[in-house]
């Protein structure tokens, strides 16, 4: 019997979506915040269900082998690297937003970091802070970032694997039309999926309402990024690399740009936005110009060879 492709999607985001939106339903009626342990371990899971759902749709409805087909290659290109690197120079741009536009100065200073953590230290524990910082004092604070740098490519690529597999990788195969028309629907189908998890208070505690609809527009408009990097690499491995970097530059993230809102602070603020908004166009340059091969104007297929330059 042969299966049309709209099912096919349809039941991998059933499969997918209830798989995460399950434990969180949980996490809400149970009274647990995101930020409890509770709520990490549901941060942690919610992407393995696009796994699960692939595999068993791929291999299992369709009986299609998984490796190939759904982008899991290892030929390493030097857009492998950049997949890794580009959430930094996207945390670099952020901050200069940030300071130009809504003029808050990046924390670049190990006194600064140091004063701003002991704000929200409790008194009772005020001791025991000062004894930590004297005897393993801060670096300079933008050394986070390279701190951060081998969790992407370790840890959280991992973790962000399941996640990009589904989408990247199998959606990227099944959803029809050219470039723009498929990143346009995978980052509305992303978008979707992602609202229960900043409901439930994951990045805007304060502003969940908002912040749902941030992340809707945050899905579509790095969409076409991931898709580029997912092409131009010939794997999604490197884009869950950068998923996993972005995951592990956040917490850097807010700590530089402390006293940002939640609606402002990268990656997801008005600051990422608008990084991201320029990383968009670095690539279109790109593509436009410097790429043997252009991608954008073409339609963008899996088994394309599109060359790294």
């Amino acid at each position: 019997m042969r299966v049309s492709r709209a099912r096919v999607i349809g039941l991998v985001m059933v499969l997918a979506c209830a798989g995460s939106w399950i434990p969180i339903a949980w996490l809400a009626a149970a009274g647990h915040p995101w930020q409890s342990g509770a709520g990490a371990a549901v941060s942690a899971w919610v992407g393995f269900p696009w796994l699960f759902a692939v595999i068993f749709v791929q291999a299992g409805v369709l009986r299609q082998p998984l490796m190939e087909p759904l982008g899991i290659t290892f030929a390493v290109n030097r857009w492998w690297l950049l997949a890794w690197l580009l959430p930094a120079l996207v945390l670099l741009v952020a901050l200069l937003s940030g300071w130009a536009v809504f003029g808050i100065e990046p924390v670049h200073t190990a006194a600064q970091l140091i004063a701003h953590k002991r704000a929200a230290v409790p008194p009772d524990q005020m001791a025991q802070f000062d004894a930590l910082v004297a005897d393993h004092p801060p670096s300079n604070p933008f050394m986070l970032i390279l701190y951060g740098l081998p969790a992407g490519l370790t840890f959280n690529a991992l973790v962000c694997f399941g996640e990009e597999l589904g989408l990247r990788g199998f959606l990227f195969r099944e959803v029809p039309g050219g470039f723009w028309t498929r990143s346009l629907w995978i980052g509305l189908l992303w978008g979707v999926w992602s609202v229960p998890e900043v409901l439930a208070g994951h990045l805007f505690p304060h502003h969940r309402v908002e912040g749902a609809a941030l992340m809707m527009a945050w899905c579509v408009l790095l969409s076409p990024s991931m898709t580029y990097l997912r092409v131009r690499c010939g794997s999604v491995i490197p884009v869950a690399i950068f998923r996993g970097t972005l995951l592990a530059l956040t917490r850097p993230a807010f700590d530089l740009m402390y006293g940002a809102g939640e609606l402002v602070r990268p990656f997801h603020g008005a600051t990422g936005f608008a990084a991201f908004a320029l990383l968009l166009a670095g690539l279109w340059v790109h593509d436009r110009y410097f790429a043997a091969q252009r991608l954008m104007p073409e339609h963008a297929r899996p088994r394309d060879r599109i060359a790294a330059a």
